[in-house]
């Protein structure tokens, strides 16, 4: 199953490589800004009081808030393609409008709720990462809102619960690799923290 959703995304990322990168730039990039001004806010402010690790517990905060969000248009197009329907770019701008909200609402609840259980104990936080991570994919692929959301993400991720685990683990230690790359090789050019913040 994970070989062919594989397979499949890289395809799709190939045959709309133009569209992906459009996304990108209008709804992941401004999403992604958002988060790097918030979050050096919060690093600065907990910096002064030497509790950076407030500021660690307040960047996890918002990559789940806004992580989820910069999702949706890729979901949809994703699912268009998969549906054999003809994949427009405005259909991927209208579900971010139609359900920005909802997930914004969901990924305050599902973010405080992982930072919580991250401050109880990591375990607790890692299980409802991982119980709730596909619930933006729920949303738009049902259509529906509501409550009912977080059931049907509970029975999908308990039925896929090590896979989705495998999932997450890989795609963050690839992120990071390729983070840490761009980082060493930016500090190579530019000593300039807002240029490297952006690798």
């Amino acid at each position: 199953m994970f070989k062919e959703a594989w397979s499949y995304a890289w395809s799709l990322y190939r045959l709309r490589f133009g569209s992906v990168l459009l996304l990108g730039l209008t709804i992941a990039f401004p999403i992604q800004l958002l988060h790097m001004l918030f979050s050096g806010y919060f690093y600065m402010y907990f910096g002064f009081v030497d509790a950076l690790w407030l500021g660690d517990l307040f960047n996890m905060f918002l990559i789940l808030v806004f992580m989820p969000l910069a999702q949706v248009p890729f979901i949809q197009m994703a699912l268009t393609e998969y549906r054999g329907e003809v994949t427009h770019l405005g259909d991927a701008y209208r579900a971010m409008l139609k359900y920005m909200f909802s997930v914004y609402l969901f990924g305050l609840i599902y973010a405080l709720s992982v930072t919580f259980g991250t401050l109880l104990l990591l375990v607790p936080g890692l299980v409802l990462m991982v119980l709730f991570f596909a619930y933006p994919y729920v949303l738009v692929i049902t259509g529906r809102k509501g409550w009912s959301i977080w059931k049907e993400t509970y029975v999908f991720a308990k039925k896929h619960f090590f896979k989705l685990i495998a999932a997450i683990v890989i795609f963050g230690v690839v992120e990071w690799l390729i983070g840490t790359l761009l980082l060493f090789g930016s500090l190579q050019f530019t000593q300039r923290y807002i240029l490297i913040n952006f690798t």
